[in-house]
This record gives C-alpha cells, structure tokens and sequence, in this order.
C-alpha cells in the first residue's frame, strides 16, 4: 500500500455519497491500497471515479489532492498522462491480451516519469480481463513495485478470479444491487454481536452464513456498516445504520474496525471459493472476536 496522509478533494466529480464515504475511509488509514476495484453503478460513475484516483495520484500537491490546477492534474483528468496507463484491449471484444498484461507487469517495475505515482487501469475488467492475463496480472499484485497503483472497474467483480479479490480493495458503488431487510437485520446483529461482551450474541446472529446466498448478501452489509464505524471518525455520514457506527466507532479503534473490514472482505473470498460454510462461520466468529477483544 502507498503511505502518506490520504485526503481526496473529490472536486466537481459526480461521485455517490456511499462510494465518498467508503474512499474517506483512506483519510483514517492513512494508505491507499495497491489494487483498487470500483465495483457496480454505471460505467459513467465508475470512469468518474477512475479519473478522481488517477488524478490524486498523479497531482504534485502535498494536501488537499487531486487539486484539478496543476498540469498532471489536467493531464490525468482528459487521459493524456504519461504515467497513467489505459488498458488497450484488442480484438472485436476488446479483451486485454496476455501479452499486454506482461508488457504491463514489466513496466510497472519502472520508475514514473514524473508523478509520484504510476498508474494501471483496467476498465470493464468482469468482461475483458480473462482467466489467463488475470493469472499473468496476479503475480505483480502478489509482489506489487511501490508507488504502483492497479484499479480495475467491474459491473460485477465477483466474476474475477478469487485470487484477484483477495489482493484487492473493492470499493461499491451504490445503483442496481439489492438487499432485502432480512439481511440488513442479520448483519446489525452480526456487528452488533461483534462489540457485544458476550460471544453467544455474535454466534447466534452469524447463523445465517451456513447457507451461501444468505452470506454473500450479509457480509458485505457488515462491512458497510463497519465502514459506517470507520468513517464516523472523521464525521462522515453513515450509509445504513448511524447508531451502530457510533457505537463502533465508541468501541473500537480505526485499526481494528480496518482489521474487521479486511476481514470480512477476506470471508466474502472464502466463499467465493466454495469453502465449508460451516467452519468459514466458526473462524470468522472466532476472528471477529480476537480482532474485536484481543488486548
């Protein structure tokens, strides 16, 4: 991950009140990760978030970043920056080749030209990026050069390889998904069996994710309200569920409630992988509560 105090002028850019709050969450870790997914909404809201990231890793400025002034900032913002690199795709389907991914990886080992930062984008990567280059990209993304930045847009990005996800960030945007109350039910009570002293509570509410669909709708509601926790820091606007992200936020620190986050995204992966559902229950209540009440 990239150091340094991570504080993102969002500018004129249409970007959603959910995905702002998920990326201000960087201001509290003070990092910004190697690998990036803007996953869902429309492909319009997803380059615009491509751009704003691209910008601020690119922009000379020390604060307030990207500053939209500068000439880098000009530059990324109409992709015409020589250190920040479009994915070409080739064919009718526009796929990226293996061959392009391997220019790619080797390139990414060179020092920017004149950014802080260099920048891989990938867009439409659920369609375009196949089994084989995404095989070819993960073994830069094991072992990612510093100061090296990978975002990859997906409409859905569970359709990537798992390996690819769990070296990731994804970060959502709102717009098409989904969730029924039931599982914004049984997420609280996931979170809120988390910070609960007793560990019956988090096992009874982290029963529903014996059953796959169940799970895979649940865990990433409990990871936006942990993400509602970590944003309440920095007085941010909750996306689900205001009284538990004060309620994290009273009780844990930033780097556990990131350690949680990490976490559940870890879980999501797991399932992807059609573990026993079973045992990928027990380990996470175990973890949550290591994480949680570890002294």
């Amino acid at each position: 991950m990239l150091s340094g105090g991570i504080i993102i002028n969002f500018l004129d850019f249409k970007i959603d009140d959910s995905l702002k709050e998920q990326l201000s969450v960087l201001e509290n870790c003070s990092r910004l990760p190697h690998a990036i997914i803007i996953n869902g909404g429309s492909r319009e809201k997803r380059e615009q978030a491509v751009l704003l990231l691209s910008m601020w890793a690119v922009c000379g400025e020390s604060e307030n970043k990207p500053c939209g002034k500068c000439k880098a900032c000009i530059n990324a913002g109409h992709k015409n920056h020589g250190d920040v690199y479009f994915a070409q795709g080739s064919g009718k389907t526009g796929s990226y080749s293996v061959d392009e991914i391997r220019k790619i990886n080797e390139n990414a080992y060179t020092k920017a030209n004149s950014a802080p930062n260099k920048v891989y984008v990938f867009s439409d990567a659920d369609s375009k990026l196949g089994v084989i280059p995404q095989n070819t990209l993960l073994k830069t993304l094991e072992e990612p050069p510093k100061n090296v930045i990978f975002i990859l847009t997906t409409e859905n990005c569970k359709a990537l390889l798992p390996t690819i996800l769990s070296r990731a960030t994804v970060f959502n945007i709102p717009g098409g998904e989904e969730y029924t109350e039931e599982a914004l039910e049984n997420a609280r009570l996931i979170v809120r069996g988390i910070i609960d002293p007793s560990e019956i509570k988090l096992l009874f509410g982290s029963s529903c994710l014996t059953q796959r669909d169940s799970a895979l709708e649940v865990l990433p509601l409990v990871s936006l309200i942990i993400r509602d926790g970590l944003a309440f820091y920095s007085g941010g606007k909750p996306i689900l569920d205001g009284e538990l992200a004060k309620a994290l936020a009273k009780r844990l620190t930033k780097s556990r409630l990131i350690k949680l986050i990490e976490l559940t995204e870890q879980a999501i992966v797991k399932i992807n992988q059609n573990v026993n559902l079973n045992l990928l229950a027990t380990w996470l209540c175990g973890e949550y509560r290591r994480i949680s009440w570890q002294k």
